[in-house]
């Protein structure tokens, strides 16, 4: 059925998916058009899924679970915008392109703060 999810995309995470359209979006691009990109990351959302090699091997410094895991999933979105970044540069658009990257901060993963009730911060308002 179109339900159905693809063995391509199975078990990957969204926002490897999301780069992963994006790269190829920006290394198909017509050099003689402008282009106009928006990609909107659902991560660092819960359920908090990380990849475990970067929990494992980028963030274990990190003592918490949780925090551990934010970090991952924000690390992979880093990992992202270079991805990104780097396919505008090889493409030779990167002197001719506005970046803007911005966050909503994500829901708080930490329990006992002033965000634990209201699943955000918009403080100081």
């Amino acid at each position: 059925s179109s339900l159905d999810i693809s063995s391509e995309v199975e078990g990957k995470h969204s926002t490897d998916l999301f780069t992963k359209e994006a790269v190829k979006i920006i290394e198909s691009h017509d050099d003689d058009k402008p282009m106009f990109l928006y990609l909107s990351y659902t991560a660092p959302h819960s359920p908090l899924q990380p990849v475990d090699d970067i929990v494992e091997k980028r963030n274990q410094h990190i003592v918490d679970d949780a925090k551990r895991q934010y970090a991952a999933m924000v690390t992979q979105i880093d990992d992202g915008v270079g991805e990104i970044a780097d396919a505008l540069s090889r493409k030779k658009m990167w002197d001719n392109t506005v970046f803007l990257f911005m966050s909503d901060h994500g829901a708080a993963v930490f329990p006992n703060n002033c965000w634990d009730t209201v699943g955000g911060s918009n403080l100081p308002f």
